[in-house]
């Protein structure tokens, strides 16, 4: 945990990680004028369909299309 306390501290990009044998990303600390190219791709995605949206999500509505590859 310390070492991605200190990734994290280290960048503010995704910081690929052990754990459970997989590397996984995290997700940079936000600050001003940040676009959403600097989040991973499957973040990107949920941000693309509650955009679509043009109102409030439901996870069990965003997180379907994502597991199922569907976006474009």
């Amino acid at each position: 945990m310390r070492a991605q306390s200190e990734a994290e501290k280290a960048t503010n990009r995704a910081v690929p990680v052990q754990t459970g044998g997989r590397g996984v990303p995290l997700v940079p600390k936000r600050e001003a004028g940040m676009s959403e190219d600097a989040l991973p791709p499957d973040y990107q995605q949920i941000m693309s369909i509650v955009r679509k949206a043009g109102g409030p999500v439901r996870v069990k509505d965003a997180t379907p299309p994502c597991a199922a590859g569907v976006m474009s």
